[in-house]
């Protein structure tokens, strides 16, 4: 691109000099080849066929410089330097080899010529100041656009190691968060498939009394209910980094909050009745509650905040479900009187910082339940924040962008 605009601009030069229009038509013809080749090298992204047509448009110009000015002169090895220089920068470095030998080899051949065959070469006084300029003005456009292949090769090693630290930071997490999830299949979903195990071999044996058939058959809902939590979450947030159809981050996608909350109400209250909790909802927003998500990440949003609220409350405790709009979200609240939690755990809970930590029940948790609704919710530019203090339970806001009616 520096050598079009400097090849037009030689072109105003000559013309000032009286310069032949032969001259003129060459500068002409070597500029437009190399518009040409930026244009197909940024906009159609045809590489090889741009380093070409640079290449035909760069031999040419300083073929031209060589014949018609002085031969091998300061203001064409200048050039012939700038030239090799700047092709090192962008063909591939199993080619610089071979580059560099066939550019000696034509310097070479350009001496033998002018030595050989002089009546090849015009000559110039090299003490007319149109020759001087022109020296002066090859070196100042050498020393430019090296500088400028310097900047950008500074700049692009620069963006490379960036990258690779980035790149770097974010298999640390993966590792970190890999091995998270290993502790979590190991410890939250081994023990309770072995509690089913057990008691499962208990009632086929027959070591259950009657009497007490009714309380295992509870636990065992309990143990099979936590085993299916965890991994229909853990399921949910693969398919989420995956972009699978699991989760559907098309924001044309919409879906009635009110409703989903309402057919899911039926499964949350088994759960609240083992611990004797009042369940409620109430709805605050014109209806239909339309959001821009599809039901599968309505579904999970709301399966784990009430759960997770019913995991950490006390039996006779209450956890009460609200939906609200603003102008642009309509924001779902859950609040209950639970255990509540500190200004650490709170900085950490939507992070991926994944501990396990028993309800009030004896429950267990993870926290990878709401780590995957934080990371669903800013997929669909929603988010969820927390409002929480120890022993005064907590209430969970999630804002869900609302749909155009």
């Amino acid at each position: 691109l520096i050598n079009g605009f400097a090849s037009f601009l030689g072109v105003v030069f000559y013309n000032l000099n009286s310069i032949s229009l032969f001259s003129s038509l060459v500068l002409v013809l070597s500029g437009t080849l190399s518009f040409i080749a930026y244009y197909i090298c940024y906009d159609r992204c045809k590489f090889e066929q741009a380093a070409l047509l640079a290449l035909v448009s760069i031999y040419g110009s300083l073929a031209h410089l060589y014949f018609m000015f002085d031969g091998i002169s300061c203001a064409f090895l200048t050039s012939f330097l700038v030239f090799h220089l700047n092709f090192l920068f962008i063909i591939r470095p199993a080619r610089h080899l071979n580059f560099t030998i066939l550019n000696l080899i034509l310097i070479f051949a350009a001496f033998f010529v002018q030595i050989y065959y002089p009546n090849l070469v015009n000559s110039h006084d090299s003490h007319t100041s149109f020759v001087m300029l022109a020296n002066i003005l090859s070196v100042v456009y050498a020393a430019f656009v090296l500088y400028i292949g310097l900047y950008i090769m500074k700049r692009e090693s620069d963006l490379l190691r960036k990258a690779a630290e980035d790149q770097t930071e974010s298999l640390k997490e993966v590792a970190r968060i890999q091995n998270q999830m290993i502790s979590i299949i190991s410890h939250d979903v081994r023990s309770p498939l072995a509690n089913i195990e057990q008691m499962l071999q208990m009632i086929t044996s027959g070591m259950i009394p009657e009497a007490k058939k009714s309380e295992f058959n509870k636990q065992l809902l309990s143990s099979t209910r936590q085993t299916r939590e965890i991994l229909e979450s853990m399921v949910t947030w693969t398919r989420a980094q995956v972009s699978d159809l699991g989760v559907n981050e098309n924001l044309s996608v919409t879906c009635d909050l009110d409703v989903v909350l309402r057919k899911e109400l039926e499964d949350w209250e088994d759960v609240a009745l083992q611990k004797n909790i009042r369940l409620s909802y109430q709805a605050d927003c014109p209806l239909p509650a339309l959001v821009k998500a599809d039901q599968n990440l309505a579904k999970t949003v709301l399966r784990n905040l009430v759960l997770n609220a019913l995991k950490f409350t006390p039996k006779q405790g209450q956890v009460s479900i609200r939906i609200a709009e603003t102008p642009t979200t309509i924001q779902l609240f859950v609040k209950d009187n639970g255990i509540g939690m500190s200004d650490s755990q709170k900085e950490t809970l939507f992070r991926g910082r994944l501990t396990s930590k028993k309800g009030t029940n004896g429950e267990k948790g993870s926290g990878l339940g709401l780590w995957i609704i934080a990371d669903m919710l800013q997929r669909i530019q929603g988010n969820i924040r927390v409002e929480s203090e120890i022993d005064q339970g907590s209430t969970f806001i999630a804002s869900i962008p609302k749909a155009n009616l």
